[in-house]
């Protein structure tokens, strides 16, 4: 394997931790979420985390076709998320007010592997992440909306 695809690895393997964090969120959240916008709410969660397994699932098929190994175990996800876990939240604006971070942070992240994806021109791990990002700026948006 090339220095190439050890680094777009890497970066890619940390996003699907990252994911696992916002996937656990938002089914927590869906769970949880109580007020006024319950129902809205309830089902953004539920829309939300299924389509971060679709996008933990097509980074991951990525790695592989680029030869690398998925990493992805709890102690993984544990040691190495960047993004903080899921809080037992009693107040709707707690759970709004961390969401709006956590999809800030998410947004942040696949910049930050766009960018070495560009350099090394892998147009189709570009793809699998502008869709992920497209996605996830939808919905940081309709939460921001919450607000």
């Amino acid at each position: 394997m090339n220095n190439k695809n050890k680094e777009l690895i890497n970066q890619m393997n940390n996003l699907i931790v990252d994911y696992h964090i916002l996937y656990i969120k938002c089914h927590y959240y869906h769970w949880i979420i109580r007020g006024i916008s319950f129902i809205s709410l309830h089902q953004l969660f539920e829309d939300a985390y299924k389509q971060t397994l679709e996008m933990i699932d097509n980074v991951a098929e990525r790695i592989s076709m680029l030869d690398g190994e998925i990493h992805f175990t709890l102690q993984d996800i544990w040691n190495q998320k960047k993004i903080p876990d899921a809080q037992n939240f009693q107040d709707y604006n707690d759970i709004i007010a961390d969401m709006v971070s956590t999809y800030g942070q998410i947004i942040a992240l696949e910049t930050s592997v766009m960018e070495t994806v560009k350099k090394y021109n892998d147009e189709v791990s570009l793809d699998i992440l502008i869709e992920n990002q497209r996605i996830n700026h939808k919905t940081f948006w309709i939460i921001k909306k919450h607000i």
